[in-house]
C-alpha cells in the first residue's frame, strides 16, 4: 500500500466535490436568472436549465464517492485501472450543459 496513492485519491475526490458544489451553485444562479430577465419564457427555461445543472451536481457528488471507494479498493488490491470512459462521459455531459447555457443566453 502506497500512502501517496491514497492521498492522491483523496485529493481527486475533493476536486470532484468542488466540481459538484460549483455545478449546484451554477444551477441555483441560472434558475434565479428569471428574475433578472423580463421574458415570458425565461422563467421556465432558466428553471429547467438550473435544475439540470443542480441534478448533474448531485450526481457528480454521488459518483465521486463511488469512484473514491472503488479506487481505494483497487489501490489496496494493487490492480488499479483508470476510468477513462466515465471521465469522457462526464466531460460530454458538462459540455452539453455548457452548450445549453450558451443557447439559453443567446435566446434572451
Amino acid at each position: 500500500m502506497n500512502v501517496r496513492d491514497h492521498l492522491a485519491n483523496e485529493r481527486t475526490f475533493l476536486a470532484w466535490v468542488r466540481t459538484s458544489i460549483s455545478l449546484l451553485g451554477f444551477g441555483v444562479l441560472i434558475a434565479k436568472l428569471r428574475f433578472l430577465v423580463p421574458s415570458p419564457h425565461a422563467g421556465t427555461r432558466s428553471t429547467a436549465l438550473g435544475l439540470a445543472f443542480a441534478s448533474v451536481g448531485l450526481l457528480t457528488l454521488l459518483f465521486s464517492a463511488w469512484h473514491y471507494d472503488r479506487t481505494r479498493r483497487q489501490i489496496d488490491g494493487e490492480n488499479y485501472r483508470a476510468a477513462t470512459g466515465v471521465i469522457f462521459a462526464f466531460a460530454g455531459l458538462v459540455f452539453g450543459l455548457g452548450l445549453a447555457s450558451v443557447f439559453y443566453l443567446l435566446s434572451l
